[in-house]
């Protein structure tokens, strides 16, 4: 059951520590968003290819990103929002990274304890 877990996005280090309803629940989870992602993906590729029809044929009629994709504008300022970046995240990255380190060395001496997989 393991390998299809992860196979379904599910980290092999929190597996061991998840009941099996939480495995299922977690399963359906990645399952929804990745459908949501595709379908989005398939949304930002047929608006790109409607760009580049016009880029190609007349752009001088080529509407703004804005106009194209709504979400880019902050309706308050209507402007481009740019996100800042965070420079703390590293840390964050790093202390996440330590965890998930420690984990995988926890599970890894269990197992040896208890005689391979």
């Amino acid at each position: 059951m393991e390998p299809k877990a992860i196979d379904f996005g599910i980290p092999a280090t929190e597996f061991w520590m998840m009941t099996f309803g939480e495995i299922m629940s977690q399963i359906e989870s990645n399952q929804r968003k990745r459908e949501i992602e595709l379908k989005e993906k398939a949304l930002f590729d047929y608006k790109s290819a409607q760009l580049n029809m016009y880029a190609f044929n007349d752009p001088s009629k080529m509407p703004a990103a804005e106009k194209h994709y709504p979400f880019l504008v902050d309706k308050e300022i209507k402007k481009i929002v740019q996100p800042e970046p965070d420079l703390e995240d590293w840390q964050s990255d790093k202390s996440l990274m330590m965890q998930q380190a420690m984990q995988f060395k926890a599970t890894r001496e269990r197992r040896n304890r208890n005689g391979g997989e």
